[in-house]
């Protein structure tokens, strides 16, 4: 039986080609193919001699920096392994050192596991040496490597195909220098050729197998995937940009030769909507598959997208072919609360702003916690992970302009919506290649980032005449214009864009005092106003009454007393309720 975890392959390449550790760590696998432990990885970086753990975090690579970081911080994640570190604090500083180690190791028989027997010993400067042991051997990559393979999943027979087509040359390392040398395949088919590479350099490849069967009642098939394993992606890139050099093109280059091969992001992030559950297995049926379709670019095998993200999806082909998906520890919500407690909390949160009348405005943040808390409870989806949230909000988005939030919301699936981030403002500006924002009449609006952007105008082409003539247009109906209103009442359902000058402007001297022929300012305060809202006695230009003046007020005055008219109340009443 066949069982397939891609989770290993999901680490990234630790070391940087070049460097004096990492060019020699190369092989960050157990000899049992298991991704090698992080404090195995980590050890490299930290000195034999006290060090300060600033000095450490600095020398680290930043992505295995963000693995530390997941597991509790340097500080934390070193002193759990005492047996391998040492941590002190020197005055204010914290320090840290490697234990030098001697290790024992028996040479194993064949098809046994190779065992190491290790002890922790002081400093002793002989056995620095004999520490060497613990960590991986060094690879000696063929630069034909490089050539042949991409970095990212491929279908076998796509990368077969293509090697078919190839001269039947291949690089040499037995020199320093890195020439061509023909090798006999006389009598050999060019699919022959094909395969013998795959097998000569298979220890350097990512191979992936699987029984696929669509549920038609079809034979199963064989499906296989190839790519260079992720810890050779550094020193692949470097090699195409001196080919790039060398040709003056990429033409050459795998990576973009198998360019049509390759799985986008974007396509990760949509298929795993497709998955019900997250953290469970999920039998991937002709419906995801259909469903896959519609969501893929023309002749996309849905497992090839699955297979080309180990870090998001693992899949298996017993009993059935399934995937889980993966969900991330940074977007797991963190739960102190029982599930019938946050149902209480949300149910409380929701009678505590109808018993006000909605004119309370709800925490959406805490809204937004509680409700990401109770669908990790009930039903844990792929939508907890903001980066497939974001996906999912894109695809709700017109090719044609900007939308407002509530808009696009409302396009998204309860499901979705129940695990919304808590923060919207820091996932649009964190995803800004996705989503841009445009100034709208009254709020903000939400566009795609690939559309060309509104054009916006500036906070200097307005005028405080625009700014007045804005106010007449949204003035209260229901109050009668003689006894004036103030800004506090009239800029709430004014455009943004004027909102955002008039705080930079002092209205009372800048625009009202400015045009006497237009309104009259009556020296007292909406104390009305100021009674409701104790923070308004301190934004006494908020509060100052004014009215229209002339032929402006003439205006006003008829519309109000046609709504009397239409409401069948006196047109002399100051108010209308």
């Amino acid at each position: 039986m066949l069982r397939i975890c891609l989770r290993p392959l999901c680490r990234p390449p630790v070391f940087q080609a070049g460097e004096s550790v990492g060019g020699c760590l190369t092989n960050s696998l157990h000899c049992d193919g298991k991704t090698a432990p992080l404090e195995r990885l980590l050890a490299p970086f930290i000195p034999v001699t006290f060090t300060a753990l600033t000095q450490i975090s600095r020398s680290v690579d930043a992505e295995l920096m963000e693995r530390v970081a997941e597991a509790g911080g340097l500080r934390s994640f070193l002193g759990r392994h005492s047996e391998l570190f040492a941590v002190s604090k020197v005055g204010g500083v914290y320090v840290a050192r490697r234990l030098r180690r001697r290790c024992v190791g028996s040479i194993p028989s064949e098809g046994a596991g190779l065992r190491l027997s290790c002890e922790a010993h002081g400093p002793e400067p002989e056995q620095q040496v004999e520490g060497a042991g613990v960590f991986p051997r060094i690879q000696n990559v063929p630069m034909e490597v490089f050539r042949l393979f991409p970095t990212f999943f491929v279908p076998m027979e796509a990368l077969l195909a293509h090697l078919c087509k190839l001269p039947l040359t291949t690089l040499s390392n037995s020199r320093r220098e890195e020439e061509l040398v023909s090798e006999d395949h006389s009598g050999r088919s060019p699919e022959a050729v094909a395969e013998s590479l795959v097998e000569k350099y298979n220890k350097f490849l990512d191979v992936v197998s699987l029984n696929d069967k669509n549920g038609n009642g079809e034979k199963e098939k064989i499906k296989k995937f190839v790519r260079l394993q992720s810890k050779f992606a550094t020193r692949a890139a470097s090699y195409e940009e001196k080919e790039v050099e060398v040709t003056g093109g990429r033409e050459g280059c795998i990576s973009q030769i198998m360019e049509p091969y390759k799985v986008e992001e974007y396509e990760q992030y949509r298929v795993a909507r497709l998955i019900p559950v997250a953290e469970e297995f999920c039998s991937i049926s002709a419906e995801m598959r259909q469903a896959a379709a519609v969501l893929l670019p023309e002749g996309r095998c849905l497992i090839h997208v699955l297979l080309s993200a180990p870090d998001l999806f693992e899949v298996r082909d017993t009993p059935e072919l399934s995937v889980r998906f993966i969900l991330d520890s940074r977007f797991r919500p963190t739960t102190t609360c029982t599930k019938e407690e946050i149902e209480r909390k949300l149910t409380e949160l929701k009678e505590s702003r109808v018993k006000n009348g909605l004119k309370m405005p709800i925490d959406r943040k805490k809204r937004r916690t509680l409700s990401r808390q109770l669908q990790f409870f009930v039903k844990p989806t792929p939508y907890l992970d903001e980066r497939v949230w974001a996906h999912a909000l894109l695809d709700t988005l017109p090719l044609d302009g900007p939308v407002a939030f509530a808009v696009a919301m409302s396009n998204l699936p309860s499901e979705c919506l129940a695990c919304t981030p808590v923060n919207l403002q820091r996932l649009i500006s964190q995803y800004s290649y996705l989503f841009s924002l445009v100034e709208g009449e009254r709020e903000k609006l939400l566009q795609r980032a690939d559309i060309p952007a509104v054009e916006q105008r500036s906070l200097s082409s307005i005028d405080t005449e625009e700014i007045l003539l804005t106010i007449y247009n949204y003035y209260p109906r229901r109050r009668h214009p003689n006894c004036g209103t103030c800004l506090e009442r009239c800029i709430y359902s004014m455009p943004l864009l004027l909102r955002t000058k008039l705080r930079q402007l002092d209205f009372v001297e800048d625009v009202l005092r400015k045009h006497p022929d237009k309104v009259e300012v009556l020296g007292m305060l909406d104390e009305e106003l100021m009674m409701h809202d104790k923070n308004l006695t301190e934004k006494s230009q908020m509060c100052q009454v004014f009215r229209f003046v002339g032929e402006y007020q003439a205006e006003l005055i008829k519309r109000y007393e046609a709504l009397c008219a239409k409401l069948g109340k006196d047109p002399n009443t100051k108010r209308l309720v």
